[in-house]
């Protein structure tokens, strides 16, 4: 017996008859008999976020067979039965092959992916000297000449072409200096 508030329905999951609020049904609602009805309407293939289940794989480094979610096989993952067949599995990878079998093997020169066309720039080739005369002891770090500041000291060149001729500046200022420069460059350039 149903009243004018309810409406008789049949439950999507078990089949079983229920009553629904007319409120419900008109919003929507009112297609199954219990949360749980709900629930299990939702799991597996019916949920809208179903990736495809399980797959049987065989793990790469210890050759156990696992259940990998197939969403993540096809994403090129879920090739390993545990994080530590994982961390096994890719350290063997990076860096298991040596001498001849290694990727990086006789690459020299062009065929080397850091080759930049055989010129080392000026300023890397400064500041190699710099770093050098750093840890030799030929050159000491100084307090910044703007503004005095200890931390985070780093050298900079006015001319790449003499490399031990620095000025010592702080993060913040050879920043700065930078920033005038490119400015005094721009303006420079708009002045022709």
């Amino acid at each position: 017996m149903s009243n004018k508030k309810t409406i008789p329905r049949v439950c999507l999951t078990c089949g079983k008859d229920f009553l629904a609020t007319r409120d419900n049904v008109n919003k929507g609602y009112g297609w199954f008999c219990s949360r749980s009805c709900h629930a299990k309407s939702r799991t597996g293939k019916d949920n809208p976020n179903w990736k495809g289940g399980s797959v049987l794989q065989t793990c790469l480094a210890c050759g156990k067979d696992f259940l990998a979610n197939r969403y993540e096989v096809n994403r090129g993952r879920g090739l390993y039965c545990s994080h530590s067949c994982a961390r096994a599995g890719k350290a063997n990878a990076m860096w298991g092959r040596a001498g001849k079998s290694h990727p990086m093997w006789g690459k020299t020169g062009k065929t080397s992916p850091g080759w930049k066309g055989g010129i080392t720039p000026p300023q890397d080739k400064a500041r190699d000297i710099v770093r050098r005369a750093l840890k030799n002891g030929e050159l000491v770090r100084q307090p910044c000449e703007l503004c005095g500041s200890t931390a985070n000291i780093n050298a900079h060149h006015d001319n790449y072409s003499k490399p031990l001729a620095v000025r010592w500046l702080c993060r913040g200022c050879h920043m700065k200096e930078h920033s005038r420069i490119k400015k005094k460059k721009q303006h420079d350039t708009n002045n022709q």
